[in-house]
């Protein structure tokens, strides 16, 4: 994670930084689920839908996923090459659940 861009928003406002992340940690695990139910359904438009709201979230959040999210848009957009989105998916998924996890610490420190 890299936490510049949401420092150097906020300016330093301890209580606006716990109310983004609280944000991120209410809503990103449904949109994730849902990323994981629509690439599992092989369903282009929502993959495409989901991996760029994702993306635009990780963003701002710091999550390492942006470069996999964009090619899983660009990918569903085109409607190919299944397994490569199936691959960058978990990567995703992955990371979502590594930074989530320090979200959460920095949360009780807060």
């Amino acid at each position: 994670m890299d936490l510049s861009y949401l420092n150097e928003s906020l300016s330093g406002d301890s209580e606006m930084l716990r109310q983004m992340i609280q944000l991120f940690l209410d809503q990103s695990p449904k949109k994730i689920a849902l990323l994981k139910k629509n690439v599992i359904k092989k369903d282009f438009n929502a993959i495409r839908e989901t991996s760029h709201f994702l993306k635009s979230s990780f963003s701002i959040m710091g999550l390492e996923s942006k470069k996999e999210l964009s090619k899983i848009e660009q990918l569903s957009t085109q409607q190919e090459d299944y397994d490569t989105i199936t691959i960058l998916t978990e990567k995703v998924l992955n990371n979502f659940d590594e930074s989530a996890a320090e979200y959460k610490k920095i949360m009780s420190s807060l």
